[in-house]
């Protein structure tokens, strides 16, 4: 399988609904428990929620096809903390060394000169392949709640923790 083209840009509606569509099973199963609406509707609210507190939403294009959104922002102009959040389709996961290098870079780029500030979020607890990724890229696990039903973990980073995609 030649390696693909990938590339970033900014989250017109247009893209961030074709992802939505064509989510990871167990990430649009995220999106609605977490929001209690739909997974389009979850992702479209995240990105306006996200640049509505200054921070920063990303499409990541791979050979022309969107195929993954992701965001962070403060909680606030003086908070010491943020949200970070990542939804995808399951095309990133043909390329799993690719998909790590650009997670890396994208996520310094997400929160840089961020300085202490710590991001985090909660994923499921049977989300097993990005809890795995998460750790990879440095993010700590520091939480477990239930909620909705389902058994959440908490993670958290800061832009010092970031590991690169040699790891």
């Amino acid at each position: 399988m030649p390696i693909p083209s990938v590339f970033f840009t900014d989250p017109a509606d247009d893209l961030v609904l074709s992802v939505a569509d064509r989510l990871d099973q167990i990430d649009a199963e995220e999106a609605r428990l977490m929001s209690g609406v739909s997974a389009r509707e979850a992702m479209l609210q995240s990105v306006r929620d996200t640049l509505d507190l200054g921070g920063m939403c990303k499409v990541c294009m791979i050979d022309g096809s969107p195929e993954l959104v992701c965001g962070a922002c403060r909680d606030g102009m003086l908070s010491d903390s943020g949200q970070i959040w990542m939804l995808r389709t399951d095309v990133p996961a043909r390329w799993p060394k690719l998909f790590m290098r650009y997670s890396a870079e994208i996520l310094r780029a997400l929160i840089a000169d961020s300085g202490d500030i710590e991001y985090g979020n909660w994923c499921l607890a049977e989300n097993v392949r990005t809890i795995r990724w998460l750790q990879r890229l440095g993010f700590v696990f520091d939480a477990d709640a239930f909620f909705n039903g389902h058994m959440w973990r908490h993670f958290r980073i800061t832009e010092g923790d970031i590991h690169g995609s040699d790891r």
